[in-house]
């Protein structure tokens, strides 16, 4: 039971009926998520298969480390604008746990 929203009964909606306003909120964030992720899973698995890798291996195109790993340059496009930006590492495993934290719900 959600405490702040306690009188709203704590249904899931149906998938088949999902209101319009939930559809294009999803269909928002995956327009303005998605092409980034997969441009950095993209350039991070080529970077494992690049050369053999050891355990605990740093996760970075200069072998440096740094608060943030980066794994390189890469371009998606987000909402029909071109974006060229470098990749972290960060990216996939937020997103790795986020997907974790839904599969528990």
């Amino acid at each position: 039971m959600d405490l702040e929203c306690w009188q709203v009964p704590q249904e899931y909606f149906a998938a088949d009926d999902l209101p319009d306003t939930l559809t294009a909120l999803l269909k928002l964030i995956g327009e303005n998520f998605v092409p980034e992720i997969l441009a950095t899973i993209s350039l991070y698995h080529h970077w494992l298969e690049s050369d053999a890798k050891t355990a605990g291996a740093v996760v970075d195109i200069e072998g440096q480390k740094r608060c943030h790993q980066v794994l390189g340059q890469i371009e998606h496009v987000q909402m029909g604008v071109p974006i060229k930006r470098i990749a972290l590492l960060d990216d996939v495993s937020h997103h790795l746990r986020f997907q974790a934290l839904w599969v528990l719900v």
